[in-house]
């Protein structure tokens, strides 16, 4: 069986033997197949294998040939910046991270880590207190270890998946999670946050249950007191939800509003600077500026947000009216001035 190619060389297992060997485009066999296990070929022309024999990594090279002893008690894949997770060997049995010769470019003094993503943080735990937090490529504290679980994924900051009670250490209860329940526990899992670009995001206290905003590293920048928030935008603005009127309005990125809050609801802004909104006075629905004032007076039983047409640069928002006394329904297309259409044409 075939696996991966990697800059021509290609990882082979023997279903019979359930051994790794190598070889190269050619299909001619170059390494036999003697590993119990392996790691593809890197860019520097070595392999991370373990020794059948004492159950060790090491790293050998396109001949087979052992370039790095067998040592390591235990190894992960290389990540995107080189560095492959790694276990010393006993009696410490401590994690670290290795390059691509087989040298130590984080030492072993984690209890466990993960793999560095993308953006070159990688979830470790710390040995003494047993608790995870982020290391940098240099194998510094980014965020200090205070978490139960946590694991390294994609985005713009090291987000973490946090398990059981850890939601609660935290402090602080991610926009989505969702459980999962097996035969004697139940364990939460909640996934990080979107962050905007002004670097911050939008999070719920687990005591209070208001919303605030997050920066990178997982503290408060504006204090959870309002009952909803949304992202913010580009040019920094966010929409919010009033904790004492329940009522909407938008927010800078100090958490101060820009007009007071007085909307049942809010929709984000369009691109041709119009939101829809909710009168609290007619509940009906028409359309604002950022500073609050109507543009397109509330006269629609619903609305949704402008959106260029089919052809050419007008913007068009689709609205429904309901007649109450012959309960027919109206829907059609309006321009930024007010105007009806029937479809959303230039």
């Amino acid at each position: 069986m075939i696996e991966n190619d990697n800059d021509g060389m290609v990882r082979v297992w023997n279903k019979d033997t359930y051994l790794y060997g190598f070889r190269n485009r050619k299909g001619d066999r170059v390494i036999e197949q003697k590993y119990p296990e392996a790691r593809e070929f890197r860019p520097s022309k070595l392999a991370l294998v373990c020794d059948s024999e004492t159950l060790q990594w090491g790293l050998i090279n396109e001949e087979g040939e052992w370039v790095v002893e067998p040592k390591f008690l235990d190894t992960r894949d290389y990540s995107s910046n080189g560095l492959a997770a790694a276990c010393d060997d006993y009696p410490d049995e401590l994690w670290g991270f290795i390059n691509e010769k087989g040298e130590w470019a984080i030492e072993p003094i984690f209890d466990y880590v993960k793999p560095f993503s993308e953006i070159g943080f990688s979830a470790a735990k710390d040995a003494q207190t047993k608790l995870w937090g982020f290391i940098d490529e240099k194998g510094n504290w980014y965020i200090e270890p205070k978490y139960r679980s946590a694991r390294s994924i994609s985005g713009h900051v090291p987000n973490g998946l946090y398990e059981g009670d850890g939601i609660e250490e935290l402090g602080i209860e991610p926009k989505i999670a969702y459980e999962i329940k097996d035969d004697h526990d139940i364990y939460y899992f909640a996934y990080g946050w979107d962050f905007s670009e002004n670097g911050l995001a939008t999070a719920k206290d687990t005591q209070t249950k208001l919303w605030g905003y997050i920066d990178e590293k997982i503290e408060w920048v504006i204090e959870p007191k309002f009952a909803y928030t949304q992202e913010f935008s580009k040019d920094g603005i966010a929409i919010a939800k009033d904790s004492q009127s329940e009522l909407w309005s938008i927010i800078n990125d100090k958490g101060e509003w820009l007009f007071e809050p007085k909307f049942i609801y809010l929709n984000r802004f369009s691109d041709n600077g119009l939101a829809a909104a909710k009168d609290k006075t007619t509940e009906l629905w028409g359309f604002i500026s950022r500073t609050g004032e109507w543009v397109i007076e509330p006269k629609f039983d619903i609305a949704q947000d402008f959106k260029k047409g089919i052809v050419g640069s007008r913007y068009f928002a689709q609205v429904v009216n309901y007649d109450r006394a012959t309960l027919a329904f109206e829907n059609f297309y309006i321009t930024e001035d007010g105007v009806k259409h029937q479809y959303p044409l230039s």
